[in-house]
């Protein structure tokens, strides 16, 4: 495993008030921001500290959505119709904007709304009365148990995961790991790897060791209703991510992410998957690894285990961007098919080989090879391990070094 890197940049700021917030790393190619208190005060230090970076992905947010759309968009949240948005995300995101008012960063004059936008972005495609947008084409491999004995991991569980998107410059210079430390008693330390300007989750890990991943399902000609209420699949991960016990169960593991996606009534806008692992020890298989298969059609959600027969063997489980349980359809892309291939028996997994099977055998491929490959990671949940390469001048992530993160030290008191 590669040595820990870590850089500290500066203390804390003083303005008009305190600002609960540090940039821990600035160095390409990504930003590292820690942020901590209430929900409005962890909103004020991201908006003052990143305020530039956000406004940067706004417009590149903006760019992709026609201004008839865009205004159609607003309408639908201001009003809570179709997108339903919990009051305190719609706080946080309005401290997002008094922060960057508050450092003169907010070059588009941008308010709260806009902030949700991007923040809803995934599911705008959903909704029937709005244009598409391009999707994310991710991937995934866990592995645990009988799956990783006999390496380095000994039985400990392991996800290696590509974030592929669209690479234009207003997303690769605008990456950011952002930790958050809630002063909130019913939440918990967290943290998201993603873009500056989201406050929901695409990948995430949190203090307990449950980490969550989303996937798009692009290609089930499935979309949402326009007279349903749906929450943004982003913020409803980050609420799983960010509650602690939600279930009440008194145990913080898979279950938790589970909980939340369940209690969607209409299930979610537009179809997509979400990975979810925890550590291996002391638990059954059942809770820690899961894909959940989500579609805006009843049951909702369909749930995948390391038992369903999807020809991935023993204790691994294996995401794209195909749905292989709903309605026994099984659409094993090519990317599947390599990765069932590679996998042989499913044994000796060690940490490097799970991730040199995501590195070799699950890369998207499009029309005349236009790289989309923004993110790699490797997450190790018993080692508090983040394993990282991004891409920064349209060089695939899978190709860049990788930087490994101790998570004792970014979840730290700060």
């Amino acid at each position: 495993m590669a040595g820990v890197i870590i850089s500290v940049l500066c203390t804390n700021y003083l303005v008009a008030q305190n600002i609960n917030g540090k940039i821990i790393s600035s160095e390409s190619p990504v930003t590292i921001l820690k942020i901590w208190g209430s929900h409005q005060e962890r909103g004020f230090a991201y908006g003052y500290l990143l305020g530039e970076k956000i406004s940067q992905t706004f417009a590149t947010y903006s760019n992709s959505i026609s201004k008839c759309k865009y205004r159609k968009l607003r309408g639908l949240i201001e009003n809570q119709n179709c997108l339903e948005i919990d009051e305190a995300f719609l706080n946080e995101a309005k401290s997002m904007i008094d922060g960057m008012n508050e450092a003169k960063t907010n070059s588009y004059h941008l308010d709260h709304i806009d902030l949700l936008i991007i923040n809803s972005i995934f599911d705008i495609s959903g909704i029937k009365c709005l244009s598409r947008i391009k999707s994310f084409a991710c991937s995934s491999l866990m592995s645990w148990g009988e799956a990783t004995k006999g390496t380095d991991l000994n039985g400990a569980s392991v996800i290696s995961r590509h974030f592929d998107w669209f690479n234009s410059d207003g997303i690769l210079n605008n990456q950011v790991i952002l930790i958050h430390i809630p002063s909130e008693s019913n939440e918990q330390p967290w943290l998201n790897i993603g873009i500056a300007g989201q406050i929901g989750v695409t990948s995430a890990i949190n203090k307990s060791g449950v980490s969550a991943f989303l996937h798009t399902a692009p290609f089930t000609g499935l979309k949402g209703s326009n007279d349903k209420e749906y929450t943004p699949v982003m913020l409803a991960l980050r609420k799983g991510i960010e509650t602690k016990n939600v279930n009440a169960d008194q145990q913080d593991d898979i279950f938790d992410i589970l909980a939340v996606l369940s209690a969607s009534k209409n299930g979610f806008s537009r179809p997509c998957i979400v990975s979810a692992l925890a550590p291996a020890t002391g638990r059954t298989s059942d809770r820690i690894a899961m894909v959940a298969e989500l579609i805006p059609d009843f049951p909702y959600l369909v749930l995948r285990g390391n038992e369903y027969e999807d020809e991935i063997p023993g204790d691994n489980l294996y995401t794209a961007n195909s749905l292989l349980k709903f309605k026994s359809r099984r659409q094993h892309g090519n990317r599947n098919k390599d990765m069932i291939s590679a996998l042989g028996e499913g044994k000796n997994i060690s940490s490097e080989k799970n991730w040199e099977l995501m590195r070799d055998h699950s890369r998207f491929k499009v029309p005349f090879d236009i790289e989309t490959n923004i993110q790699f990671m490797q997450y190790i949940p018993e080692m508090n391990i983040l394993k990282l390469s991004v891409s920064t001048d349209k060089t695939p992530a899978y190709l860049q070094k990788p930087v490994s993160f101790d998570l004792n030290y970014f979840f730290s008191t700060p």
